[in-house]
């Protein structure tokens, strides 16, 4: 990454070595928990320390999210470098701290992976996220079942798999997807609970069309 030590790994190997490393660190020295906002308000003041915790604490997560958005794991590796680079590039431009920047990441990283969806005209290939180099994704062959939910996370509405995503796969509460779409936690709750009905059917639809084949 230009103008930075921070790049994104190649391979899952050594972002597990890295990742490692920086927890013994940060256990060793026993610093009190940072929040994000403090994090983000240091970075923008030229602190290179705090991006590479900020950089530590969400990437991974941020990958996973988009990669499942966009079912590409080369692709995914693309657009966290594009993150990276415009939030490095926020400090130049002296932006205020956002009030939620997780949120604030989420959303960025949302918009991306829409502008790399639509970039390639909708003609979005079905990669195996199995296949890309990241450590949340173990490199095997995937089973008949994570095979059939992949591909039905393809045919969900795109609101649905994101919410699905924020949730099942990142781990974040209805409440806090709320706060970084923008709505509010019943409509999340919603749309988690059609997501989730609607996917059963496909899986459903996809198994036939498997038996039948």
């Amino acid at each position: 990454m230009k103008g930075s030590n921070i790049t994104v790994p190649a391979s899952g190997a050594g972002l597990l070595e890295r990742v490692s490393r920086t927890a013994e660190r940060h256990q060793k020295e026993q610093r009190p928990a940072v929040s994000d906002v403090d994090l983000f308000a240091r970075h923008l003041r030229g602190d290179h320390d705090a991006l590479m915790r900020l950089f530590d604490r969400h990437n991974e997560r941020l990958w996973l999210y988009v990669a499942r958005i966009i079912s590409d794991g080369s692709g995914a590796n693309d657009i966290m470098q594009d993150l990276w680079e415009r939030i490095i590039y926020l400090r130049k431009k002296k932006t205020e701290t956002p009030q939620n920047p997780v949120g604030y990441c989420y959303r960025m990283a949302r918009n991306l992976s829409l502008n790399f969806i639509r970039s390639r005209k909708g003609n979005v290939p079905i990669d195996d996220l199995t296949e890309a180099e990241h450590p949340i994704v173990e490199i095997v062959e995937p089973t008949d079942q994570e095979e059939l939910l992949r591909l039905a996370l393809e045919r969900l509405p795109e609101a649905y798999r994101e919410v699905l995503v924020l949730n099942a796969w990142s781990g974040y509460s209805f409440e806090e997807i709320a706060e970084m779409l923008g709505k509010q936690p019943g409509a999340i709750h919603t749309t988690a609970y059609r997501a989730r009905k609607r996917l059963a059917e496909i899986m459903e639809t996809l198994s036939g069309e498997e038996e039948r084949e």
